[in-house]
């Protein structure tokens, strides 16, 4: 059963951001989403940028995604 899903890649391939991973592809099924799913997902997502050196998390946002940005 899919509950969530979260992905880390770099932000660029040059070195000078090296310290910058950004979160692709965070995705929680319909029946999961306001349930502090997405909250734990991210926190584990930043615990493991941290473990790979990252200093900087970046997540962009769809604006009409309200629940996301609330």
């Amino acid at each position: 059963m899919f509950v969530g899903d979260a992905r880390l890649s770099p932000t660029s391939r040059l070195a000078s951001n090296a310290h910058v991973l950004t979160v692709n592809g965070l995705a929680v099924a319909p029946r999961h989403q306001r349930t502090g799913v997405s909250r734990a997902l991210l926190l584990e997502t930043v615990g493991q940028a941290r473990r790979r050196g990252a200093t900087k998390v970046s997540l962009r946002v769809l604006g009409l995604n309200l629940g996301a940005r609330a």
